[in-house]
Formats: structure tokens, sequence, C-alpha cells
């Protein structure tokens, strides 16, 4: 008998009076671990150790241990007694296919940014959220010469990074106010100061249709985010272009790099069906 599994939002309600308290009490912390267990494992990359895995996940090493006995029990896992290390088993193999069968659109996407990394010399990145991070579904390598180094699975703070202002500027009220208000409570960030910086990129997405990184993340880079919403995929992304500041001023930025990201999307749009963003305003 197959069991159905249903998928949460990411976000409470931010409509119904105490959600914040019934989504942490839906919330199970034990899963959460093992799901960032498996997050640790990227792409071209060795088997992991349990040292390295709970360097990654900032977890005990007991735990860690409990965790990888449950996930290698249940075929997630894969132990090598050699080199006392793990990658990833059977289980997730099966569970990877059916996301990328899922998740066909990227096939169609990859194309499109790899033309476009190569057409302005910057690395090409399309992301999305998870909590209170942006993660990476798929990225582009432009320019050898170029220091910013994108993967799949990478993160970046919902706060601290124009993908992430970007993402906050996009969604609906209801959503970012959800967002705002869990912030709030875990005193993550400085709640007004974001609340103007989500108003600046709101503005140039306005004016522009994307907007602009002048080194917000990393003094080193520059870049510019385009917010993308999609029919063949589930919520808003953000397709990004970023390189070195000495070759990305802010004038090829606004000429050049911003309006050759928003024909990429524009491309993305006749490929799989997304749509270029309208700007919602607060």
């Amino acid at each position: 008998m197959r069991r159905r599994v249903r998928t949460e939002p990411q976000v409470e309600n931010a409509d119904e009076p105490g959600s914040d308290e019934q989504s942490s009490r839906q919330f199970i912390s034990a899963l959460a671990r093992g799901l960032d267990v498996l997050r640790c494992f990227r792409r071209g990359e060795p088997p992991l150790t349990n040292q390295e895995i709970a360097r990654r996940t900032d977890l005990p090493r007991p735990t860690i241990s409990r965790i990888m006995y449950t996930l290698r029990d249940l075929g997630y896992l894969r132990y090598y007694p050699k080199t006392r290390s793990y990658g990833l088993g059977g289980s997730a193999y099966v569970l990877g296919h059916i996301a990328d069968e899922n998740f066909d659109p990227i096939g169609a996407i990859r194309p499109i940014m790899q033309r476009y990394a190569k057409a302005t010399g910057t690395n090409i990145g399309l992301s999305t959220r998870e909590r209170l991070n942006m993660i990476y579904v798929e990225a582009c390598e432009g320019a050898s010469l170029i220091g910013l180094q994108l993967r799949v699975g990478d993160k970046i703070s919902l706060t601290e990074s124009a993908i992430g202002l970007a993402y906050i500027a996009g969604i609906d009220e209801s959503e970012r106010a959800g967002i705002i208000r869990q912030l709030k409570r875990d005193n993550a960030a400085n709640v007004d100061d974001l609340v103007s910086r989500i108003k600046e990129t709101q503005d140039q997405l306005n004016q522009y249709g994307f907007c602009l990184s002048l080194g917000q993340w990393r003094p080193e880079i520059h870049g510019v985010t385009v917010p993308i919403t999609a029919s063949k995929l589930d919520g808003l992304y953000i397709l990004s272009s970023g390189g070195p500041a000495y070759l990305l001023p802010e004038e090829k930025l606004r000429a050049e790099t911003g309006p050759q990201l928003l024909r990429a999307a524009r491309e993305l749009q006749e490929a799989v069906g997304i749509r270029p963003f309208v700007s919602r305003t607060s």
C-alpha cells in the first residue's frame, strides 16, 4: 500500500492567526536533520566522512552517527569501510531520478543559460528559496578567468544576497510578511534595514526589469538578477548573472548585462513556459 506524502508550504500562512506556533508544532526536527545530511553530498565530490558531514551540518557527532545509521539502513547512504566514508545509496539515486524527471524543464533551461554565460562572460545561476536561504538549482560558468564559482546545491543567505532580496521583492505580500515575521522571531536580520532594501530592489525592478548587485553579497562581485515565474516549475525563481566587479562596472551592468539577462528570461519563457517576472510593489 502506497503512503501519500503531503508537502507542506515553506512559510506559514501569514493570514492565519497563530500559524507560527502551529508551524513549529508540525516541524519534525529529526527529519530536517536527516535531510540536511543528504544535502551535504555534492556533484563530483568523493564520499564523505562523519567528521566532514558534522562540519557541514554543524551537528554533534553522536547525532550524525545515528542519522547515518538510519539513512544507511534505509538505503539512502552507502558505507565504504576502507575509507570509513559514505556516499549516496540506491534509494537516493531513485529519488534523484524521480526529481530529475519532475524537473525536466531544467534540461531545456541549461543550454540557454550556458549560451548566455558564454555571451556575457559571466556565471549564470538559477535559484529559489529553501527556508532562509537561496539554493541554486542550476548554474553555468562563463569565462574561465572568473573567480565566482556556483554549484547546484550551493546556498546563499536570503537576507544578505542580491538574489535573496530579488526573491523577497518578487513574492506576494502574504509570503513576504511570513518571512519577515520568521526573521523577527529568530532575530535573524535587521528587519527595518531589510524592508528598506526590499523597497530599493522593487524600485529597480519597476524601472529596469532587473536589479543590480554592486557588492552586496561580496565586495569584489557585481551582478544582475531577474525574478521569473514558471508554469512548469512551482514558485518564484531568480535568474542571476555575476562576476568580478572590475569586469562588471555599474554602467556595463545597466546597459549590457541586465538587458541580456532579460532576453535570457524571455528565451526561457519560450522554452519551458517560464514567464518574465512582473514586479509587485508593496
